[in-house]
Formats: C-alpha cells, sequence, structure tokens
C-alpha cells in the first residue's frame, strides 16, 4: 500500500491481507549483498522477537513470507504512527501526562530487554509506535543483541543513531552495558517534550561537543575510565563545559526534569538503569489506564517517511512563494500568502479533482475544465501565479484556499515558523 520507513536492513511496508483485510507491517529483508542467503543480521533479529514477544509493548513478529520473486518479508502488526513522525506533523499537542504514558511504556519494554540480557542499540523516535489508542511498541531490533553480563567480549561501538549514541560509545568503549539503551531513551525524554532532538551533529566529535554544551565536558574527575577510552584524548572538546542540563531544559516539569538529569549521566556506571527509572518519583505508582491518550491523528497515518516527504514539500513550497516574491514583487498580501502556504505543507500533492471535493466547488466555478482534474493543484496554482494575464483565476484559487482553511480550521494546518 505505501511505504512507511525504513528499517536497519530494510524497507518497510503498509500492506493489507487480501482474505481478512488486516493491515500489517511488511519489513523487506535485503539480499542484494549476501552471497550466502538469508542474513545473519536478520537471523538474529528473528530469535530475538522470538524470545521477546511476551511483552505488550514490544512489537510482535507474526511471520515470514516470501514473494514470487523470492523476496522476504518479516511480518509485523501496523501501527498508526511513530513518534518521530508525531513530533515532526504539528499535528499533536502532548502534556506531560502523556509524555509519562509513551516514556512508562518504553522504559518497561526496555527493562524486559535488558533484564533477557539483550540490548535493543538502536533505541530513537522513529523506531517507537504507536497506535491512536496511544500503546507504545518498541521496534527494529536489526542492531539488538544478546549480552552475557559475564562475558568480556568486545562489541563493534559503530552502533546508534548518532544524534541517540552514548558518549561512552562516540568514544570508543567496546565493553559497554545497558546503560547506551537508557542514555538513548533520555534524548527521547528530552525530545518529547521540546519537540526536537536533544543533540544533533552529523560526526562523532561533533555530536560529543553538542552533548559537552549541555551535559558538561568528560573528564576523569566525574567519570574515572574515561581517561582508558581509545578516543578520549583525540575527540574531547578543547573547551571545558560546564554541566548546564537542568538550565537549558527549565521548561521541563522539575520531576521529569530530574529523570532527564539522571538518563543523561556522562558516566554510564552513575547513569540511572531501567528499573530505577520506572521507581523514579516522577514514574513511580503510574497508572496508564488512567490517562487519556493524546488525539492523534486519525487522517494521516505520521511514520518517518511520511515526515521527510513532509519535510520535502515545505522546502519546495517555500521555495516556490519565495522564488515568486522575488520574480513578481509580492503577488500576496503577507495573511494570504501564509494561508495558502501552509494548505500546501499539509496536501503537497493534492489533485485538482481531491480540491474540488474539499471546497465543493466544480472546476468550471473556478476556470477549469474536466481535462485538468488529474493536474496537481500546487502546479496549477504556481503556474497561474506567474502569469500576470491569469491574476482573476488567480485569486479565486486564493479564496477557494483561504475558505477550506478556515472551514477546517487551524488545527488541521501546521505553524509556520
Amino acid at each position: 500500500m505505501d511505504i512507511i520507513g525504513e528499517g536497519t536492513f530494510g524497507m518497510v511496508y503498509k500492506a493489507k491481507d487480501r482474505r481478512s483485510n488486516q493491515i500489517y507491517a511488511l519489513k523487506k529483508v535485503r539480499l542484494e549483498k549476501e552471497k550466502e542467503g538469508f542474513p545473519v543480521t536478520t537471523v538474529r533479529e528473528i530469535k530475538i522477537l522470538r524470545q521477546l514477544d511476551n511483552h505488550q509493548n514490544i512489537i510482535k513478529l507474526r511471520e515470514i513470507v516470501t514473494d514470487k520473486l523470492g523476496a522476504f518479508y518479516l511480518v509485523f502488526d501496523y501501527m498508526d504512527h511513530d513518534l518521530m513522525g508525531v513530533l515532526d506533523s504539528g499535528l499533536v499537542d502532548l502534556t506531560e501526562e502523556h509524555v509519562k504514558l509513551f516514556m512508562f511504556q518504553l522504559l518497561d519494554a526496555l527493562c524486559y530487554c535488558h533484564n533477557k540480557n539483550f540490548l535493543h542499540r538502536d533505541i530513537k523516535c522513529s523506531n517507537i509506535l504507536l497506535n491512536n489508542k496511544g500503546e507504545i511498541k518498541l521496534a527494529d531490533f536489526g542492531l539488538a543483541r544478546y549480552m552475557d553480563p559475564r562475558d568480556q567480549r568486545r562489541y563493534t561501538n559503530r552502533v546508534i543513531t548518532l544524534w541517540y549514541r552514548a558518549p561512552e560509545l562516540l568514544l570508543g568503549e567496546e565493553r559497554y552495558t545497558p546503560a547506551v539503551d537508557v542514555w538513548s531513551c533520555g534524548c527521547v525524554l528530552g525530545e518529547l517534550f521540546t519537540k526536537k532532538p536533544l543533540f544533533q551533529a552529523d560526526r562523532e566529535s561533533l555530536q560529543l561537543e553538542a552533548i559537552s554544551r549541555v551535559c558538561g565536558s568528560p573528564n576523569p574527575m566525574i567519570w574515572p575510565e574515561v581517561n582508558d577510552l581509545r578516543f578520549f584524548h583525540t575527540i574531547k572538546p578543547k573547551k571545558n563545559y560546564r554541566r548546564r542540563l537542568r538550565e537549558e531544559y527549565v521548561m521541563i516539569p522539575p520531576l521529569a526534569l530530574n529523570l532527564l538529569d539522571e538518563m543523561l549521566t556522562l558516566d554510564p556506571k552513575k547513569r540511572i538503569s531501567t528499573t530505577d527509572s520506572l521507581k523514579h518519583g516522577w514514574l513511580d505508582g503510574f497508572d496508564k489506564t488512567k490517562v487519556v491518550p493524546p488525539n492523534l491523528p486519525k487522517h494521516q497515518d505520521c511514520h518517518e517517511m511520511w515526515s521527510k516527504k513532509k519535510r520535502r514539500g515545505e522546502r519546495e513550497v517555500k521555495e516556490m512563494f519565495k522564488q515568486s516574491s522575488q520574480d513578481q514583487g509580492g503577488v500576496l498580501a503577507p495573511p494570504d500568502a501564509e494561508i495558502c502556504q501552509r494548505f500546501f505543507i499539509a496536501h503537497p500533492n493534492i489533485t485538482i479533482a481531491e480540491f474540488t471535493r474539499l471546497t465543493g466547488q466544480m472546476p468550471d466555478q473556478i476556470g477549469l475544465t474536466e481535462q485538468f482534474n488529474t493536474v496537481r493543484f500546487k502546479d496549477l496554482f504556481q503556474s497561474l501565479q506567474n502569469n500576470q494575464n491569469s491574476r482573476k483565476d488567480f485569486l479565486e484559487l486564493v479564496n477557494a484556499i483561504k475558505e477550506v482553511v478556515l472551514n477546517q480550521g487551524d488545527t488541521n494546518y501546521p505553524q509556520l515558523s
């Protein structure tokens, strides 16, 4: 039906079972680079999921299927959204209770994994799925693995998406612990309150710099073993930053901020565990059945891939209006321009036929004929906008857009920054 995301080792599709009409998520297994057939990483993921399938907040692997071309798919329960899509949509207002609801379920799932000696190693918002009831499922175990706490074996530190990667991994630690997942959870907790990733950089040294500006520079005074890490002397920040996390995130409620502080402790040995996080004052005694879930979008599934397309569309729309303004000396009054921008960001690929259904107007009432029905409304709008001889038709389109936006209400349209 649609591509909804990209897992660690394959694309993820939304699909319907023709017999039952049940919707599922299909994760395609990449075989292109595999000389010996089924990838060992996928075998490991399947084995881990089979051992974790008794927890209500961990995604269930239903079956493994193949198509006529020999491609393999892992079949999972379908979830309406992921946290990245929800936060990026601009359509959802989260209260502290909603954040608590999400974090309680995430930490409960992760605690279950850790108690069975599994590390997830890729906690991030796009791997935390949820449905319209506010139920969370932890997904994408493509990087997960079993770790025997008595085993001193070294593991790769090239795990966890960079923005969510713990400082010990950035500094080269290869004998790490479940604390790496807790750091990632702290990043998610902060993001749920701030609506943006806490630490954003495009390479390891800059990521450590971004962390240090808020959490303080790693040094032996606060983290005794840091001196022994392979990259400590090569990528540690040149400046000695003090810890200012509580000042930076003063807008976060005090108890939640306290938990965030403990999750984002630099020294992994001092970092709070998932077990103790669930006992923390912010979550202790929490009853998820008493929380009314947030009003999540029913008309739009908000997933990572949709979010990326939306952002691309936003850039295109803003560029379209910017270019037109430069070429024409400003065609629209600012309020009208903003309303039109917001409409096209919400409906980037709407056709003329679909637009007429929204407005209740037939094409000939706005100067169009049936042959234009499949044209993208955005392309028609831009064409008329750039044509001085079509000013009357263009203004009619603008008025039609304004009517739709005003009738549907502001909550359906993103606010422009």
